[in-house]
This record gives structure tokens, C-alpha cells and sequence, in this order.
């Protein structure tokens, strides 16, 4: 069994969903996985040392993170992360595509550096801000979240 977190921001719903599919395909990999999903302003940077894997998830900004998800990621440095994977994950517009994601890796690997960072991540393309995704996208996300556990 693992216990994974899910982070997430989201303005419009768009990244709400990705990180609540990523959580379907855990659960599915494995009945007793442990799945928590949280929006960024309710995580409690103590209790993270207590999950097994954490994904953390953003929107584009106009090509960069939003400031709270890079923020739990700076505070994320100063937590005993002994033995967890971190993994990330970005809804963003074609133009910004891979962008966030990037950021966010770099970010992870400067600040955690002595934890596990499953690369490259997941970018979903929103087209617009009310975007309602694809099957086939969903079904990426939960491949995504059954490939972290």
C-alpha cells in the first residue's frame, strides 16, 4: 500500500481534475492505496513526511508555476522527505505547454534534493479556462497516477 498526496491549485477546475483523475488511476493500480487530495492552501507541510509519494500540480501563469505551488515547493526543502518520490504535473495553454512542468522539476530537484523526482511529469493542454477535457486525457491522467505507485 502507498500513500499518496496530491497538491494542487486551480482557478477554474481545470487542474481539479487532472489531480482527481491522477487519483483514480492510483486507487485503480491498487484497492489500498491511500490517496489524498488537497488544494495547496489546506497542506499541512508536517504531515507530508507521512505520505509515500506526493504530486504536485499547476496551472501556467503565463508560463511559469503559480507562486503558492512554488512556495510549497521551496517549504518542501525543509521537511525529512527521506524516501519519497515527488512527481508534477501542469494544465496549461498549447503556447505554454512543458514550460511549467520544467519549472517545477528544476525547482524540486534544487530545493529536495535528496528525494526521488519522477520525470519528466505530466502536461495536459487546456485550450481554453473552462476546458472539459477529452476522454483519452483523463485516461492519460490516470495511466500517469497508476505508473507512480
Amino acid at each position: 500500500m502507498k500513500k499518496v498526496l496530491i497538491v494542487y491549485k486551480s482557478k477554474y477546475g481545470n487542474t481539479k481534475h487532472v489531480a482527481e483523475a491522477i487519483g483514480e488511476g492510483i486507487t485503480k493500480a491498487d484497492r489500498d492505496n491511500e490517496v489524498t487530495i488537497s488544494q495547496v492552501k489546506d497542506v499541512n507541510m508536517i504531515t507530508t513526511q507521512d505520505y509515500n509519494v506526493i504530486v504536485i500540480g499547476s496551472p501556467s501563469h503565463k508560463g511559469h508555476p503559480d507562486k503558492a505551488i512554488s512556495k510549497l515547493i521551496d517549504e518542501l526543502g525543509s521537511v525529512n522527505l527521506n524516501n519519497i518520490k515527488l512527481a508534477a504535473f501542469e494544465t496549461c495553454p498549447p503556447k505554454d505547454l512543458g514550460q511549467v512542468i520544467k519549472q517545477m522539476n528544476e525547482r524540486m530537484a534544487e530545493k529536495t534534493w535528496d528525494v526521488e523526482i519522477v520525470l519528466p511529469g505530466l502536461s495536459v493542454e487546456e485550450y481554453d479556462r473552462k476546458t472539459d477535457f477529452a476522454d483519452d486525457i483523463y485516461e492519460k491522467c490516470r495511466e500517469f497516477g497508476a505508473g507512480l505507485v
